[in-house]
């Protein structure tokens, strides 16, 4: 049996073990291994994994080994500034070392910012190639090749910013990105961030600056000059220009948030 130590940051709630580490605010949650980083939400009072990341290095078309004994995670906490980095330092057989470390900020009740943010360092992999993959996704698209997009969305309202300037990258049916990366030099930095944005509403035309998370009940209530209230949501997979009937309407955002 894992026993975790609880810390509470601001408004993030962490528990640590000896290899794992969870970390969440209010909706989502990520959890920290020695072989991935999974990303949860909140549906029907229930986590559920919106995607797991991998980090994969490889010399030529041959994928290299981790020297196990190697990994390690680290977790700083800053109690004056409510900061939070964890870091998890991953050694491979051959030499080659990845960084990965994210950044967050308990003072920040926003998931749009959680994490802050995410970079990956690649250490002694000059002319190698590190792998970003993403697995899991609720996606029920098509197979397809990018040709330079860096910001993609995903069912659950899950988004993805990857490093730019990849080798080549593919979004697959199956629910998996992957996105490779030269290694020109024995220090590399790339930035990714997956994270679930917040959902923008607008009422009549007007933007109102009201942010709602996903599956969260709300009740918007509009009074129309013209027979009709219009709501538009500004999230891909959400749609747009509800006309609904006349006088006061009511939406349960999380009804719309099944039309992936």
């Amino acid at each position: 049996m894992v026993t975790y130590n609880k810390i509470i940051v601001g408004i993030l709630t962490l528990l640590l073990s000896a290899s794992i580490v969870y970390i969440y605010i209010s909706g989502v949650k990520i959890r920290v291994d020695n072989d991935k980083t999974t990303y949860y939400v909140k549906e029907n009072n229930r986590w559920v994994i919106a995607g797991q990341e991998y980090l994969k290095l490889f010399d030529g078309t041959t994928q290299m080994n981790r020297n196990l004994s190697s990994i390690k995670i680290n977790t700083v906490i800053d109690d004056v500034s409510k900061t939070v980095v964890i870091t998890k330092s991953t050694g491979y057989i051959r030499g080659p070392n990845i960084v990965d470390t994210y950044y967050f900020q308990g003072m920040l009740d926003d998931p749009t910012l959680f994490p802050i943010k995410h970079i990956v360092e690649v250490y002694n992999a000059k002319n190698k190639f590190l792998r970003y993959e993403i697995r899991d996704l609720t996606y029920d698209g098509l197979t397809y090749k990018l040709a330079g997009e860096t910001e993609l969305y995903f069912g659950k309202n899950m988004k993805l910013k990857l490093s730019p300037d990849y080798r080549w990258a593919w979004v697959y049916k199956t629910g998996i990105v992957k996105a490779q990366y030269d290694i020109p030099s024995d220090y590399e930095i790339y930035e990714f961030r997956f994270y679930d944005p917040t959902i923008i509403l607008y009422l009549n035309g007007s933007s109102v600056d009201r942010f709602y998370e996903y599956d969260k009940g709300i009740n918007i209530t509009g009074t129309a000059d013209t027979g009709s209230v219009c709501l538009s949501i500004d999230a891909k997979g959400y749609g747009d220009n509800y006309t609904c009937r006349s006088g006061s309407i009511q939406v349960n955002l999380s009804a719309f948030a099944n039309q992936f």
